[in-house]
């Protein structure tokens, strides 16, 4: 019983890094199809539009996921949360939309859809915590890489034929909706009631309460994510934003890496802890910052030697100018990757 225990762990954990993967991945496709099909101020588009829609999502997500997930003792229904994500999603489309009202252009309309599109992925995201509590993470993974692959194939599919960026977006959207409605919704109705009834006021209320400090400071740290963003399209413009986002998420491949072989030596760090094997325990820890300092260093000698080769294969020759951001951008991604260890 207990290896079945085990197995189930490890097929989930497995399962939870190849879904964080698809979705990087899935992200830094969109941008190379749309800096290759069309231009530095489609890309400013699109990164702004998830940098302005990402603390909102941040805010009004409530953290509820993670609060789910580790609910062992049931303080409050499935209902409870699904009721009061309902309430926060309608709050944040209509927060989205006023932001993209203010922000006006040609912008407007794909902050709009993006926005839909993570007003979608936040109700996959509260069945992704009923699934974690109940530990079917596999269900989640499914979930996560075939929202992905679908997602991508659909936003490369409309950029080939139309160019269109705004389609694209809606296609994407539409993908969402249907893995939500055919997998997401049927699978948590197998662990838990989502049949509608009169929701409990003072039930959701607490849950506020209890939330809204942890979404607080999610929101804070979103917020800084994404404040170089709105510094460089504020002073130099969408299409200097285009360029910008498209040079940060190369290094974000770096990051992803040096995260999967910290979360893979996670256990065997926290073995070593609770057995009180100091010297064991910094040697891993020294040796999973090696690989981040060696990761870096690669990242530099590449855009040292060959940083316009690289932008130009992974974007367009519109990028390939920007190899002195590049090199800056190599060299802060030092203290990043050493922090995704720690």
């Amino acid at each position: 019983m207990r290896t079945l225990g085990y197995q189930r762990l490890a097929s989930g954990a497995s399962w939870t890094l190849a879904a964080s993967i698809a979705a990087a991945l899935s992200q830094w496709l969109l941008l190379m199809v749309t800096a290759k099909l069309g231009s530095p101020e489609m890309v400013g588009q699109l990164a702004l539009s998830f940098a302005i829609v990402a603390p909102i999502q941040a805010l009004t997500d409530l953290a509820l996921r993670p609060a789910l997930a580790t609910d062992a003792r049931r303080n409050y229904h499935f209902r409870d949360y699904l009721e009061l994500r309902a309430k926060m999603i309608t709050l944040g489309v209509a927060a989205m939309g006023i932001a993209a009202w203010w922000r006006g252009g040609a912008a407007a309309s794909i902050i709009v859809a993006v926005g839909l599109q993570k007003a979608v992925e936040s109700a996959s995201d509260l069945f992704f915590g009923l699934f974690q509590r109940e530990e079917r993470l596999e269900w989640m993974g499914h979930s996560v890489v075939m929202r992905s692959a679908l997602a991508s194939a659909a936003f490369v599919g409309v950029m080939l034929a139309y160019g269109d960026l705004l389609c694209a977006c809606l296609a994407g959207l539409l993908i969402r909706a249907g893995i939500f409605f055919f997998h997401d919704l049927p699978r948590g109705s197998e662990l838990a009631d989502v049949s509608p009834r009169a929701p409990s006021e003072s039930r959701i209320a607490g849950l506020l309460k209890t939330s809204l400090p942890l979404a607080s400071g999610v929101f804070i740290m979103a917020f800084a994510v994404n404040v170089p963003r709105y510094v460089v399209e504020k002073r130099m413009g969408v299409a200097a934003l285009g360029v910008f986002a498209a040079l940060v998420y190369v290094f974000q491949a770096g990051a992803m890496l040096i995260d999967a072989v910290s979360q893979a030596a996670c256990a065997r760090l926290a073995q070593y802890c609770a057995r009180g094997e100091t010297g064991a325990f910094r040697a891993l820890l020294s040796r999973l910052t090696v690989v981040a300092f060696g990761v870096a260093g690669i990242g530099i000698a590449v855009a040292s030697f060959g940083g316009s080769q690289l932008l130009r294969i992974a974007y367009s020759s519109a990028f390939a100018g920007a190899t002195k951001p590049f090199l800056w951008l190599s060299v802060c991604a030092v203290p990043w990757y050493c922090s995704t260890v720690f």
